[in-house]
């Protein structure tokens, strides 16, 4: 274990690489939609790892290919994430000069920062042949390189092998392949990707949540109140959801549920007409959410759908953070058996066959049984105190910076 007093006596510092960017970088930079999944990760690992003294600093090109702004002009900024701080390379240029210019300025400053701080270690969300390039400089520093691996990158089986998703995939499974026998260790959300990348003991198990346990009243209002996070595709069993809404409508017991949908929903018009139920109150679109409105959000409902398919080409190489969520603010899970969410049957409702007749038996079943779901909902609230403690997970973490 790490002596504690000798944490606070030598700060020890991070280097974080990450496509994190803030609320205020998004509005500023007319970038269509943050990369929420990166910003959740990066804040709670950044926060797991304050909790042992460490010093961080999160390194973002703050440019994304999806910008809506022809002609960029931007300074780089300094800002706070948690009391740690958010570097944002600037950004000149057309949208695609900017984009290419941005990465030689992320390349440039990770570089200089290095050199110039000498932190314990350089992190990077995820992997990229930039990230890549930075990691191999902090291993000649003798600084170690750790990997937060969030995907696990595989072809498309819907897609041609030579169209553009695929060819892109094909770049960053290269990168992922070289990036797992270059870095010193590696940081998973479960342990199935453990298994399936075949690490060795150089990894922790760091599952997130932006959310902290709490255990408060649900199932009060007239509705269920049902939450469904994007994005709005067939492996996230969006096609799922829409076909299980019909049945609720078509059997009449749609009007026990308000079904709140977040991110870029289809709009109302499209929505109303795909599930034939006219103009109700029955499905609520709130669009892409800030941080603080998501938790705010999340307080207020009393089921959350987490409904990637193990069946889809995800199924085997993504676990659904937004279960960690869920669980972790008190909301009733209800999920696939995608990673490791088949064994979470003491916590959560785990759907074993992925077709509307069985979610709509699920749903239906939860409205007519709200105090039976209550007790499981709280089971489920202590299950992630428990297995989530963030000081325990912390101090995972602080051991494998430590002896990666």
């Amino acid at each position: 274990m790490v002596n504690d007093t000798a944490m606070r006596r030598v700060p020890r510092k991070i280097l974080f690489l990450s496509e994190a960017f803030s609320a205020e970088t998004v509005r500023r930079r007319g970038i269509p939609m943050a990369n929420v999944a990166a910003w959740n990760r990066t804040a709670t690992l950044v926060r797991l790892l304050e909790q042992r003294h460490f010093k961080v600093s999160v390194l973002s090109s703050g440019v994304t290919w999806r910008s809506r702004t022809g002609f960029a002009v931007h300074r780089g900024t300094t800002e706070a994430i948690e009391s740690s701080t958010l570097l944002t390379t600037a950004a000149i240029g057309p949208r695609y000069v900017a984009r290419a210019l941005g990465v030689v300025l992320l390349i440039g400053s990770a570089f200089a920062h290095l050199w110039r701080e000498r932190p314990t270690a350089t992190i990077a969300y995820n992997y990229s042949f930039v990230y890549l390039l930075i990691g191999i400089w902090s291993l000649m520093l003798g600084i170690r390189f750790i990997v937060d691996i969030e995907d696990i990158m595989v072809p498309a089986p819907d897609r041609g092998p030579m169209s553009i998703e695929n060819l892109k995939r094909r770049v960053l499974m290269r990168a992922m392949h070289w990036t797992l026998r270059t870095a010193s260790a590696f940081i998973v959300p479960a342990r199935s990707f453990a298994r399936k990348l075949g690490l060795d003991r150089r990894f922790a198990v760091i599952e997130y949540s932006m959310a902290e346990p709490v255990d408060d009243s649900r199932f009060e209002d007239e509705r269920v109140n049902v939450l469904f996070c994007g994005p709005y595709a067939q492996a996230h069993g969006f096609a799922l959801l829409l076909d299980a809404l019909k049945r609720l409508h078509e059997r009449g017991t749609l009007r026990h549920f308000r079904f709140h949908l977040t991110g870029p929903a289809p709009d109302a018009e499209t929505l109303a007409h795909a599930l034939g139920t006219g103009h109700d109150d029955s499905v609520v679109r709130h669009g892409f959410l800030s941080a603080g409105d998501y938790l705010a959000l999340l307080s207020t409902v009393d089921v959350g759908l987490s409904l990637q398919l193990r069946t889809g080409h995800l199924g085997e190489t993504n676990v659904p953070s937004k279960s960690f969520e869920f669980l972790a603010a008190g909301v009733l899970l209800v999920c696939t058996e995608v990673g490791d969410q088949g064994a979470w049957t003491d916590r959560a409702v785990v759907l074993r066959s992925e077709d509307p007749a069985s979610l709509v038996t699920v749903l239906e079943s939860i409205a007519a049984d709200r105090s039976g779901h209550e007790r499981l909902r709280r089971t489920g609230v202590r299950a992630a105190a428990r297995d989530w403690n963030a000081a325990t997970k912390a101090e995972q973490l602080d051991h494998l910076i430590t002896n990666a």
